[in-house]
Formats: structure tokens, C-alpha cells, sequence
């Protein structure tokens, strides 16, 4: 697979933006250069974010994060056109914001489905507490068996039906809940469960209405659909009331979702992710208290990105237990021990000039070791740019990402210039058939390639306020 070319119209400090890459080009190494703040990092997350997300029902909230920019912006506006090689064609991919009206179909339609889908779904959950309790509560005998399990039901009925309907009595029974179940006085839990079973009534038919409210909404969106695939047009998702995100092709969903299956983003864990929700990129200026590196942590987990850092060790102890395990397999097999281990340190061990790596028997700790006399070494002992290299190497020989569109943000930080020359090959040698692009300041690295492999976001982009 190979992005041929990317125009993106406005964003952020992107302004009227077209990249082309030569496909034909050796090695598929593509530096992308310009001054800071001229929007390299903005690129790439733009492109992870739109083929990553775009195609799958998990991580759309993601899209709704970086493309907020677009909100306010009345119409069909523009976010990004790709001309991508997959397949040996090459297939045009647009993504477009639509804010009102589009064509005459009602995009209205396409949130109300998933708002009622909601609604039903937590008022069936609802239903179902209900039931326990109302077993409780029409069986008097029952009250003398009520367990801690059973005050859990009736604590948790509460509070999720006062969240739904509003009822102040019950808002103010679920606080009190606690103190309730701690004194463990029977007689006002039991009223309790006749209080719930007498107000519950009305949630069967709230819970009735909104199914037959969402098989008719089901049906509008049918129409809906259908009318957007006569335009050429897939639903994204929706980055605010009322704009949605759509994308033009011809490939089925099946197709592109294999195209999003091959979309890889690397980057330094300083930098602030565009598609990080709001309230968790405004963390990152936090002086004390802020949550930002645990839910950046959390969601880099959820889509797959790598971050080059100290979580190195992780990376390596993981590559150690793959190869081992394989290497089991084998000698299950065909009573042949494999050689992937072996092979892992050597190849690891082509990286450090004067020492070797290796790991802790139980697969707890990473060890280097002088090879002059043996002696072990601590973290500290290690560079910085040795410690990426080797995370960047097992990244994607773990990975294994042949055939796919590689993104990665200044890769040469901490590495000396003769490996930030050399890095270009290696990345190539690492996953054979992927096109790597490289956000970059390494003018060593862009020396490595000819000057056509090299694009340049000019510095005539970076505008103030943007």
C-alpha cells in the first residue's frame, strides 16, 4: 500500500497543502522537512487519524477530537483528498465536513440512531435490575435472604434510574443509600425495594417507546444511507450537533477498512496528540495534578501508536518472550529448538558498539552488560539514542508491517548523525514494501535520499493565531 498523494486544504497551519510521493522510488523513505511550527506533526496525525478511525466502529471519538477545528465552518468544506496505491490501482480517498444541509438528505438522522441505540440500551439494562428487585419486593420471604449482592442490585437500580429520569425522590434515596446498606437496617431497605417497585411502572413504557421510536429511526437511516451512497458518499461520524464527517470512494467499506488495518504512527511522547480528548491535552500544561501521561498512556494502548521512551525495556522483554515462544512452538512441532532467540540477541547486539544485551530469567528485567568484562550495566548507562534505535527496531519487526504506510515524527532525536544517515536504510530493511514518511529537522537523514524524495511544508504555512 502507498500514499501517493495528500492535499489538504485548510488545517490548522496547513494551508493549501499538496504532497506528492514518487512510488517508484528507492528506497520508499520519504522526509518530510520545515521549520517548527510549520504543521509536520499536524500532517501526520491528520492522515493517521482520517484512515485509522475513519473505517472501524471503535476510536471514532478520536476523529471528533482533531477535527473539531472544522466545527463552525458552514457547508461542505474540505479536510483532506489521498491518492492511495492498494492493490496495484490507485483508489482516490476524500474527506469532507458537512455542516446543515447536504444535497437535500437528512443527516439528522444519522445521530439520532445512535442516541436512541443509547437511550434503549440503558433502559433495558435498567429493566433488568428492575426485575431482581421486583422479585424481592413481590415475595415478602425474600426480604429475610437481602445480601450485601442484593443491596448492590437495589444501590445500583437507584442510581441509574434517577440519572434517567430525574425523579428527585429517588435522587435523594440513592444518596442515602449508603448510609442505609452501612447500618444494615432491614426494615428501610425493604422499604426501599417497595419504593423502587412502585415508581418502576413507568419505565416499561418509556423503555417501550424508545424501541419503536428507534425501529422508525432505523428505517430513515436506511433512506439516508442509500442517498449518500448515490452521491458517492460514506458516514463517518459526527464531530458536533451538527456537522458531520463524510468520505468519498468507490472502495467498499471491507476495502478501506483493510487500507486502516495498515496505518502506523510513530511519535515522541512529548508531543501532545491532536486526537487526545480536550480535557486530557489541556492536562499537559498542568503544573501538578494532572492526569495527562496516565490517559495518554491509556489511549496510546487503544489505537496502537508508539512512542519512542523509557518504555523501551517493555518493548524489548516483549520481543523476548515472542522469539521464545516461537521457539517453543518449533520444538513442539518437530522436536527442533528454533533459533529466533539467538537470532533476536544477535541482531539486537549489532546495534551496540561495546556491549550485549540479554534479559532476567523470568522475563522481569532487560540487562546490557560490558563486553570487555561483563559487567552490568544500569539504565543510565545506556543513551538515549541507542534505547530508540532498539525500540524502533522491535516496533516494527514485532509489528511486521510489510506493505503499509509507516508515519513517524522526528525518529532521529538522540541519534548521532551517521545513524541518523543510516536509519533511513535500516527502515527499510525492517519492514520490507512500507512506505515510510518522516516528519524531520535531520539534514543528515534527507542527505540519505535524493532531494525528490524530499518534501518541504514552506515556511510561508506557519500564520499567526493558527
Amino acid at each position: 500500500m502507498f500514499l501517493k498523494r495528500i492535499f489538504i486544504k485548510d488545517f490548522r497551519a496547513l494551508k493549501d497543502v499538496e504532497l506528492v510521493f514518487n512510488e517508484n522510488f528507492k528506497p520508499t523513505v520519504y522526509p518530510i522537512g520545515s521549520l517548527n511550527g510549520g504543521g509536520k506533526s499536524s500532517l501526520l496525525q491528520l492522515i493517521f487519524s482520517l484512515l485509522k478511525f475513519s473505517f472501524s466502529n471503535e476510536n471514532k471519538d478520536f476523529l471528533s477530537n482533531i477535527l473539531s477545528y472544522y466545527l463552525g465552518k458552514n457547508g461542505e468544506f474540505p479536510v483532506a483528498e489521498m491518492d492511495i496505491i492498494t492493490s496495484g490501482e490507485v483508489q482516490k480517498i476524500s474527506f469532507l465536513t458537512v455542516s446543515g444541509d447536504f444535497n437535500g438528505i437528512n443527516l439528522a438522522v444519522l445521530s439520532e440512531v445512535s442516541n436512541l441505540a443509547a437511550q434503549y440500551e440503558k433502559e433495558t439494562k435498567l429493566n433488568a435490575i428492575y426485575a431482581k428487585i421486583a422479585n424481592i419486593a413481590e415475595n415478602p420471604s425474600e426480604f429475610d435472604k437481602i445480601s450485601s449482592s442484593r443491596q448492590r442490585v437495589l444501590r445500583d437500580y437507584l442510581l441509574s434510574y434517577s440519572k434517567t429520569s430525574g425523579n428527585k425522590g429517588l435522587i435523594e434515596e440513592s444518596r442515602s443509600l449508603n448510609g442505609i446498606v452501612s447500618s444494615n437496617s432491614s426494615i428501610e431497605i425493604e422499604d426501599l425495594f417497595r419504593m423502587v417497585h412502585h415508581h418502576h411502572t413507568d419505565i416499561y413504557i418509556v423503555s417501550d417507546r424508545t424501541r419503536l421510536d428507534l425501529i422508525s429511526a432505523k428505517k430513515d437511516l436506511k433512506l439516508t444511507k442509500d442517498s449518500l451512497d448515490k452521491e458517492g458518499c460514506k458516514y463517518i461520524c459526527h464531530i458536533g450537533d451538527d456537522t458531520v464527517l463524510l468520505c468519498k470512494s468507490t472502495l467498499d467499506l471491507e476495502s478501506l477498512s483493510k487500507i486502516s488495518s495498515k496505518v502506523y504512527l510513530a511519535t515522541p511522547a512529548s508531543q501532545v496528540l491532536l486526537f487526545l480528548p480536550k480535557e486530557v491535552r489541556e492536562n499537559a500544561f498542568r503544573t501538578y495534578g494532572g492526569s495527562y501521561y496516565q490517559k495518554f498512556g491509556e489511549i496510546l494502548r487503544k489505537t496502537g501508536v508508539f512512542t519512542y521512551g523509557i518504555e523501551s525495556s517493555n518493548i524489548i522483554a516483549d520481543a523476548f518472550k515472542s522469539a521464545r515462544d516461537k521457539d517453543f512452538r518449533s520444538a513442539l512441532e518437530s522436536d527442533q529448538y528454533g533459533e529466533n532467540l539467538s537470532k533476536l540477541k544477535r541482531d539486537l547486539n549489532s546495534f551496540l558498539n561495546d556491549k550485549d544485551i540479554t534479559i532476567d530469567p523470568d522475563f522481569s528485567r532487560v540487562v546490557f552488560k560490558l563486553r570487555s568484562n561483563g559487567q552490568e550495566l544500569l539504565p543510565e548507562d545506556l543513551s538515549h539514542g541507542e534505547l530508540r534505535k532498539l525500540s524502533i527496531f522491535i516496533w516494527l519487526t514485532l509489528m511486521n508491517p510489510g506493505n503499509s504506510i509507516v508515519l513517524m515524527d522526528e525518529v532521529e532525536i538522540g541519534m548521532h548523525p551517521d545513524w541518523q544517515f543510516s536509519i533511513v536504510g535500516e527502515l527499510q530493511e525492517w519492514s520490507k514494501d512500507s512506505q515510510f514518511i518522516l516528519a524531520t529537522h535531520s539534514y543528515e537523514l534527507c542527505q540519505a535520499v535524493t532531494p525528490a524524495h524530499v518534501n518541504e511544508l514552506r515556511p510561508s504555512l506557519i500564520k499567526k493565531g493558527s
